[in-house]
């Protein structure tokens, strides 16, 4: 099914009610042969609270997400035309901050891998990967610094990534490739466009909106407030979706939560969500 307007000034379909917005998918089931088949099973044992919600110290951290139990889930909007179609946002990371907001960065240089795309493809993620390279785009073209860079600021912080927390017998970069996947598969429950379009908002040249606007528009679909980014306060280019983990990263279980603090758009001027310079209106992704 098409878009609606950007959509109806393009003539392509008659109203905002025929937008199709996929549900979050069923990641959790893998063939047995994947190579994300390992489970820790962290999530089902007994009196497992979800991140930044403990009353007690958790000495397992490989089933704890800590210190970095404020998870986002980060997607770019780029309208310089270089990441991605136009009814489409990217994934621009998975971040660990801390419970009051505050983060650490590039937590294990012993892990910091110099090449992605290796790992994934030595890890036998060569699907993984693939979509990468449609989904994970960077603005300057160079998607294997932005994925090493994404791993190495932010994935060596989680500690249920841990090298003690893996599963011996696997690849170097494992625990990367588990960090890769489920970012992506975050990324693909959020499709972003779609939400927005289904409440009639869509990038424009000539029409402006509020903050409350779109973050409501969003929490009316997936029922929390996400935090909205923007150059010089009023062009948005980023969205930040917040979440608490049960469990671990590898499978877990994920609880959106309303943004800890509001992005960088203004809470009062008018905002600016500007088409990308392409004309070609894609499906969803599946």
């Amino acid at each position: 099914m098409l878009v609606a307007t950007l959509l109806s000034t393009l003539g392509l379909v008659s109203s905002v009610a025929s937008i199709h917005v996929p549900d979050v998918q069923d990641w959790s089931r893998q063939a047995s042969d994947d190579p994300f088949a390992w489970r820790t099973g962290c999530s089902t044992k007994p009196n497992v609270p979800y991140s930044c919600q403990n009353t007690t110290v958790q000495a397992n951290q490989c089933c704890f997400e800590s210190p970095g139990g404020l998870l986002m889930a980060v997607q770019l909007w780029d309208t310089t035309g270089n990441t991605g179609p136009d009814d489409e946002w990217t994934i621009h990371g998975l971040w660990p901050d801390y419970c009051n907001g505050s983060w650490g960065q590039f937590c294990d240089a012993a892990r910091q891998y110099p090449n992605i795309t290796e790992v994934l493809i030595q890890n036998n993620a060569t699907d993984l990967l693939g979509f990468m390279q449609e989904h994970w785009l960077d603005q300057g073209g160079d998607n294997e610094s932005f994925w090493e860079h994404e791993w190495n600021k932010h994935g060596t912080c989680l500690s249920t990534l841990e090298p003690s927390c893996m599963p011996s017998g696997k690849p170097t970069g494992y625990d990367a490739t588990r960090f890769f996947h489920t970012a992506t598969n975050l990324y693909k429950g959020l499709p972003t466009f779609w939400i927005l379009a289904s409440a009639g908002i869509f990038p424009s040249t000539t029409r402006n909106y509020t903050y409350s606007e779109i973050a409501n528009a969003v929490k009316s679909r997936i029922g929390v407030l996400p935090a909205l980014d923007c150059d010089n306060s009023t062009v948005i280019f980023e969205i930040d979706y917040y979440h608490h983990l049960k469990g671990s990263i590898v499978d877990g279980e994920w609880e959106r939560i309303d943004a800890y603090v509001n992005g960088s758009c203004s809470q009062t001027l008018p905002l600016q969500y500007l088409p990308k310079p392409k004309t070609a209106v894609r499906q969803p992704i599946a």
